[in-house]
């Protein structure tokens, strides 16, 4: 599962990075970051809309349209991540107390019986 996650998260990077891509090539600069993009977005359809030409926006749009599915995606990644990690009682192995939440999970098979690794990181 954890690889699905990280693939959508690669795959968001890389259309953030192309759509800033392509404003570049009609000058418009966006400062580097997903969040940032996504923030500045509306701002930026508003103030450029007649700099770029209709083909050129409805492109765009249908891009930052996928953006917001990609996005969603890692959401939904996660949410499987962390339903498996509180119903399976290995999870609780950690010890701290402290929220965990899981970045990655996966089963392996090793000498006939079934181990849940997780790669965690405190949150």
């Amino acid at each position: 599962m954890h690889r699905l996650r990280q693939a959508c998260v690669a795959e968001h990077t890389r259309l953030v990075n192309r759509l800033r891509g392509f404003l570049v090539e009609f000058g418009i600069v966006v400062p580097k970051g997903a969040n940032t993009f996504k923030d500045r977005w509306p701002i930026i359809r508003q103030r450029h809309d007649r700099d770029l030409p209709a083909l050129a926006w409805e492109t765009l749009d249908a891009l930052y349209g996928k953006l917001g599915e990609l996005h969603q995606q890692v959401l939904a990644y996660d949410r499987q991540i962390n339903a498996f990690v509180r119903q399976d009682e290995r999870s609780g192995r950690c010890g701290s107390g402290k929220k965990i939440f899981a970045k990655a999970t996966f089963i392996c098979q090793v000498s006939g019986k079934q181990r849940v690794t997780y790669v965690l990181s405190e949150r």
